[in-house]
């Protein structure tokens, strides 16, 4: 599995939209599991998700957001994995354009800037949900 700091983004991601494969390097295989519906419980009790630089970002997703939406993580998502895309009003996947884990790059401070530049924009966006 990926190192502990980037498992965040990945569970989430995996929760809701389902996850599994190989994943390169790491020596690891991760058993496919099933997208959460958001139509029935509990996924219909979810406001809002938001996560910062998933190593299984995938480019120009409806739920991207952040200068790097266009760039893909090291272990992107793909077929129905990108079911995340049944969550655009409830989802934003933060993403760093250089950041060389998430969006391909090779700014190795992006990668320790999300807090500082993403969460007053993210809480702003859950706040919006809540209300």
């Amino acid at each position: 599995m990926p190192p502990r700091n980037e498992q965040g983004g990945h569970i989430v991601g995996d929760i809701l939209g389902g996850g599994g494969g190989t994943f390169p390097g790491q020596g690891c295989t991760q058993p496919t599991t099933e997208p959460l519906s958001p139509s029935t419980s509990p996924g219909s009790k979810i406001v809002a998700a938001t996560f910062f630089g998933d190593v299984r970002h995938t480019a120009s997703q409806a739920y991207n957001v952040g200068t790097g939406a266009s760039g893909s993580g090291i272990w992107p998502r793909a077929g129905s994995q990108l079911s995340l895309n049944q969550w655009p009003q409830k989802l934003h996947s933060w993403c760093l354009s250089g950041e060389p884990v998430r969006a391909g790059g090779s700014d190795y401070n992006a990668h320790a800037s999300y807090s500082q530049i993403y969460t007053a924009k993210a809480a702003a966006w859950v706040k919006t949900k809540l209300e």
